[in-house]
């Protein structure tokens, strides 16, 4: 959100250049080479097929060795717990309905990255496991 955009914004970067970028990803071409790429609760809006694109269209983007922090809604099959289930289909109809996404169950983003040449660093999680951040590396 524009709020939460602004908020970022005026933390203390330190000596860190940081690039906020609003638009939808479709239209984004980065300026230069990053260290870093930040995807928080993005992914899940996505059908599996339109989330290999966009790792596709923006790890060029990323330095050789650079990190890509994702986290997002985890829900691993057979092993997910009942809440999680029926909590993230709620969350998917609803965002169908009022957000037009596209999505109707979340990318195995494990899949993605590793298709794409990533390394997995570092795997937390959150909320009983229904959260997880991940920091892939770009090998």
């Amino acid at each position: 959100s524009a709020r939460m955009m602004e908020l970022a914004k005026a933390r203390n970067w330190g000596q860190n250049r940081v690039v906020f970028v609003t638009s939808g990803v479709e239209a984004w071409a980065g300026e230069m080479e990053y260290d870093c790429v930040l995807t928080g609760l993005f992914f899940d809006n996505f059908k599996e097929a339109h989330a290999v694109e966009i790792v596709r269209q923006v790890a060029p983007y990323l330095k050789q060795g650079g990190y890509w922090l994702e986290s997002d809604f985890y829900y691993p099959k057979k092993r997910g717990k009942l809440w999680q289930a029926i909590l993230l289909q709620s969350m998917y109809i609803s965002a169908r309905l009022i957000c037009g996404v596209e999505a109707k169950r979340l990318p195995d983003m494990d899949k993605i990255f590793l298709g794409e040449g990533f390394r997995v660093l570092y795997a937390g999680f959150h909320y009983q496991r229904f959260i997880r951040s991940v920091v892939y590396r770009k090998s």
